[in-house]
């Protein structure tokens, strides 16, 4: 077992007078897997759930959300922990559909895309046809779906359900059961996203003399004249052939992976790959165009913790580096693909202006100089 567990349960244990409702229980749940308790009736399955959502005391031992004591009183516990341990009240004058959107904007807020992440957890769960009815008006199977979908479209890292299967179908248990392996996959896949988007970086360093060279250009006089390509052909023409052949292997396995978050659509999949690998150009190009290192990194930092100076040129050493994860783990958390495409295009603006500063360029007429190339 390695890093805190998201749930732990360490001799959890509920007894009633000389009634033991839950013998001592220990465990430890790491992000990204899947568990099913599974025991006889009487046995503590729903009086363990009922301890880590906070309605059922513990008479010893403890349980514990990413190593803090379970408290659902805190905001976030509750965001990081959704469950279907107790019935969820519904309002019988609002339908299926209005209710999951409620839901749904009550931790998105009110817009277009948070009825469109609505509208996809009821497609998934075999309601769109029903998205019109009341609560009183679908059958105990269908109600149960509902109940998940409540808990589904909701923001949570842990997902408690308390015999999700009841009164569903062979095919909505399997149908169920995909959605929360996806649900868990979800963790697995963001990392991998992250190291393939991390892979490509470091792969493009096989054009950083690209790079390079649009800095010379930037910077020195030109080597082969104002009008013999200038900075666009010397500089530009061949990264775009070179990106296309070289990341287009990391794009092609990012795309394998897939985003739980987006249902593996093939249009959203792709715009998130293009939105990622701006990011990385953007990022790789902040790297490329270091000169030298400044002078006034090289002056102490005086800090109650001692000289940071060192950790400042490590910083600056590899900022396209911490810039390119820093924003993948950002885009990972943006509930909406084009949110996270026009995070990644920003950011990758960012990078490409602190670039440019960085060769002095708004002192050299660089814009004079493209015109005239």
């Amino acid at each position: 077992m390695t890093g805190v567990p998201v749930l732990a349960a360490d001799g959890a244990a509920v007894t009633l007078g000389d009634t033991t409702l839950l013998a001592p229980t220990t465990f430890e749940i790491s992000p990204g897997e899947l568990w099913c308790v599974t025991g006889s009736n009487g046995t503590g399955k729903t009086t363990l759930l009922r301890a880590f959502v906070g309605s059922r005391g513990l008479t010893s031992g403890s349980v514990s959300v990413r190593g803090e004591r379970a408290d659902m009183a805190r905001p976030a516990h509750r965001r990081f922990l959704a469950s279907l341990v107790e019935p969820i009240p519904v309002a019988r004058d609002m339908t299926l559909r209005e209710q999951v959107t409620l839901v749904a904007a009550s931790w998105y807020g009110n817009g277009p895309e948070t009825a469109e992440r609505a509208e996809r957890v009821v497609e998934r769960l075999g309601l769109a046809s029903l998205g019109e009815r009341f609560p009183h008006q679908v059958s105990s199977g269908q109600s149960q779906l509902f109940s998940l979908a409540l808990t589904l479209v909701r923001p949570a890292d842990v997902v408690l359900l308390d015999e999700p299967e009841r009164h569903l179908d062979r095919h909505r248990v399997e149908l169920v059961a995909t959605l929360l392996a996806e649900r868990a996959d979800g963790t697995a896949a963001s990392a991998l996203w992250t190291a393939g988007a991390v892979c490509v970086y470091l792969g493009s360093g096989w054009i950083g003399e690209t790079w390079r060279g649009l800095r010379d250009e930037l910077t020195l006089p030109p080597l082969l004249g104002e009008w013999w390509g200038g900075a666009v052909a010397r500089a530009l023409t061949w990264p775009v052939l070179a990106v296309a052949a070289g990341t287009c292997l990391g794009a092609g396995m990012a795309v394998l992976v897939g985003r739980p978050l987006y249902d593996g659509r093939p249009g959203e999949t792709a715009v998130l790959v293009a939105g990622t690998l701006v990011l990385v150009l953007g990022a790789r190009f902040l790297r490329e165009m270091k000169t030298h290192l400044p002078l006034s990194l090289l002056l102490p930092i005086v800090t109650p913790f001692g000289d940071l100076s060192a950790l400042m040129i490590v910083a600056w050493q590899f900022d396209g580096f911490v810039a390119l994860v820093a924003g993948v783990a950002v885009m990972n958390a943006v509930p909406s693909v084009s949110g996270a495409a026009v995070l990644a295009v920003s950011l990758a603006a960012c990078c490409v202006w602190a670039g440019l500063r960085r060769t002095g360029w708004a002192h050299r007429g660089l814009l004079h100089r493209f015109r005239r190339a």
